[in-house]
């Protein structure tokens, strides 16, 4: 009986599979029902975006959490499997699902209010991050997460503008090397001794202001 076969008819919920309180409902898949599946073939198909959904659905609800961290970073996996996922005890296995950019706008929003730092850092990293996410995230009070946070992209400039005035430099450093950030606040961090060789060498710096740089400090970057 292959891994990877089609589902049997009728519904049940994966955690019964498995033996675990896992409320993902799906039409399991026939190897689970296997007396003595092979836990490595099931470890290859959980990272395989090719692996249907069904099955990583399942795999979700195993008891093995370096399978669960598997189909939480699966681009393939469903919005009811990434949600049960969210909610891991495992905190590697919710960092995963908050870098999937499989992950809904909804399972986002939750993780960037986890209580492990690792996981917000990633929610803040992810270019996949919608912006109204990225925005609550400037609320954070660790500057770790809020040093990604202005290192990403799609990060609304008036949230850089708060950031570029953090107390903390290796915040600053973000908002000064992120290309999405306004020129007045690159010619702004450019006067910052902690922050001006970064933002000297962001590409978006006016060509004027990191003229004046230059000459000021008799450098040609």
């Amino acid at each position: 009986m292959g891994l990877l076969d089609q589902t049997t008819g009728g519904t049940q919920r994966c955690g019964e599979i498995w033996g675990t309180k896992c409320r993902v409902q799906v039409r399991p898949p026939r190897f689970a029902h296997a007396h003595h599946p092979s836990i490595r073939s099931q470890r290859a198909a959980a990272e395989l975006s090719s692996t249907p959904p069904a099955v990583l659905a399942c795999l979700a609800c195993h008891p093995d959490w370096w399978m669960r961290y598997e189909v939480a970073g699966n681009s393939s996996s469903l919005p009811a499997a990434l949600a049960q996922l969210a909610h891991d005890p495992e905190h590697l296995v919710r960092e995963q699902v908050a870098g999937n950019r499989s992950s809904p706008p909804n399972i986002l929003d939750r993780l960037a209010q986890d209580p492990n730092q690792s996981v917000r850092r990633r929610i803040a990293m992810s270019n996949s991050t919608p912006p109204a996410v990225l925005r609550k995230l400037a609320e954070e009070t660790s500057w770790v997460p809020l040093s990604f946070l202005a290192g990403n992209r799609n990060t609304p400039p008036d949230i850089l503008a708060r950031l570029a005035a953090n107390p903390v430099s290796e915040v600053r450093r973000g908002v000064a090397g992120n290309r999405s950030t306004p020129p007045d606040i690159l010619e702004m961090l450019l006067a910052d001794p902690e922050t001006a060789t970064v933002a000297a060498d962001n590409p978006s710096l006016p060509r004027a202001a990191l003229a004046m740089y230059q000459l000021a400090h008799g450098t040609n970057l």
